[in-house]
């Protein structure tokens, strides 16, 4: 792996432990925006600050560019030393260092980040429904599989659940980084698991698009609550919002059909 990885993001340099004095962040910066005026910093990055081994660079972003950015080298001084390569370096370089940006989307603004999301509910509704077409399938011929039904239910609906679940955690329990991973795991297979309990498996979803909604609504409610000065930000309204909207369709989704039904009925007159 080290191999791959050395053309195209560089080495560390060989490990040296003995105290050094800090590099000079302040110098570097000026350096920097002296020899390129046109660039964006995004990150100081420091590796074994304070010894000898360390290495410092920054890391800029080059406007109009789809590489994530380009890293510039200094020394103890603050003078700049070299560059990694991905604005200039050899076509792989650079195409390696663009596809950060293709796969998250951060290029074009928000449109591209809208349609990013659009196909990203696609993917799942495909995925989603390509399973549900199978296990029908199996039904149809005779050959049905409830505890599967049950558990696929259990996964596709329970994912959003303990995501939600995974919202709240880290305001009333503090877990954070590779805990919160686990305990999200932990929820879905606790979901899978206690999916064999039920039987009827439109009533489970239901059950669990229900639950989710209200959990969404309880993570953004605790987030606002412990937050409350720092959650008032154009970006973090606008996803709170996107948030209670998801909660309402799970929500909505997760009423029996019948007295939707009945209440689009009623509106309707």
């Amino acid at each position: 792996m080290e191999g791959f990885y050395e053309p195209v993001f560089g080495s560390d340099p060989a490990e040296n432990m003995t105290p050094a004095p800090m590099p000079d962040v302040a110098a570097a910066m000026g350096n920097f925006s002296t020899a390129h005026e046109g660039l964006t910093p995004t990150y100081i990055i420091m590796h074994e600050p304070g010894t000898l081994g360390q290495s410092a660079f920054i890391l800029a972003q080059h406007p109009a560019r789809l590489i994530y950015g380009d890293n510039y080298y200094f020394d103890g001084a603050g003078n700049l030393t070299g560059t990694l390569g991905h604005a200039d370096g050899p076509a792989g370089q650079q195409i390696i260092a663009s596809a950060y940006t293709v796969h998250f989307g951060s290029f074009g603004g928000l449109p591209v980040k809208i349609i990013y999301g659009i196909l990203g509910l696609a993917i799942s509704i495909v995925s989603a429904t390509g399973v549900n077409i199978w296990l029908i399938k199996r039904r149809e011929k005779g050959r049905p599989a409830p505890r599967l039904e049950l558990a696929w239910a259990a996964t596709i609906w329970g994912t959003p659940l303990a995501l939600a679940f995974c919202m709240v955690l880290p305001s009333v329990l503090a877990v954070e980084g590779t805990l919160l991973n686990a305990m999200f795991w932990l929820c879905l297979l606790v979901l899978v698991s206690i999916s064999f309990a039920f039987t009827d498996r439109a009533a489970f979803s239901r059950l669990l698009r229900g639950v989710t909604g209200l959990m969404i609504i309880a993570a953004v409610l605790i987030k606002w609550g412990t937050y409350m000065g720092e959650v008032n930000s154009p970006v973090a309204v606008a996803l709170n919002v996107v948030f209670l909207g998801a909660a309402l369709a799970f929500l909505w989704a997760g009423w029996p059909v019948r007295a939707r039904a009945q209440m689009v009925a009623s509106a309707a007159e």
